[in-house]
């Protein structure tokens, strides 16, 4: 019911169902008041290890089967930002419901989900120490720079400078691409 009275992207909604329905499947489908900080940490512990795209016979079993199953196999896990999106959809759910039903029977309630939502890429990013003017025109300044004998020696540092991207992205990126 969140998800249909919210505005979500359709990527997001997707995530929150499925979030919602992996937490069904290793807490139970429990009222909102009896899920507390135990459930909220097993279901983050099986969710680190539920596989990313897994065959379809294991795609149809519930989460804790598929980590198991991932458990035993030597399978890539699913990303923290998936597992962050599917946490943030059952979380959110939970206050939704709270809200819906805290009006009628007078309760307190503290989301149990409170403290496992960080956002640690963009901790990241901001620990990141940006390259002086000093560093700059050294790297410019180089051979390698300034006698380069192909178009992508010249314009990826160029490219990697001005839009802060990553050199994997703009050493794929193609001719047609740019406008």
């Amino acid at each position: 019911e969140y998800v249909e009275n919210s505005s979500l992207a359709t990527s997001s909604e997707e995530a929150f169902r499925l979030g919602v329905l992996r937490f069904v499947q290793v807490c139970g489908d429990k009222d909102v008041v009896f899920v507390d900080r135990y459930d909220a940490e097993k279901f983050r512990d099986i969710l680190r290890r539920i596989p990313v795209r897994p065959p379809d016979n294991i795609r149809s079993m519930k989460g804790i089967d598929q980590a198991d199953w991932a458990d035993v196999h030597d399978v890539k896990r699913l990303a923290q930002s998936t597992v962050t999106r599917n946490m943030l959809g059952v979380s959110l759910t939970l206050d939704y419901a709270f809200e819906q039903t805290a009006a009628f029977r007078d309760r307190k309630w503290t989301n149990p989900f409170a403290g496992f939502l960080t956002r640690g890429k963009k901790a990241q990013r901001d620990k990141r120490v940006r390259f002086s003017e000093e560093q700059i025109n050294l790297v410019f300044s180089k051979a390698v720079y300034t006698t380069a004998n192909t178009a992508a020696r010249f314009w990826i540092p160029l490219l990697l400078l001005y839009t802060g991207a990553r050199l994997d992205e703009v050493a794929q990126t193609l001719i047609n691409e740019v406008k």
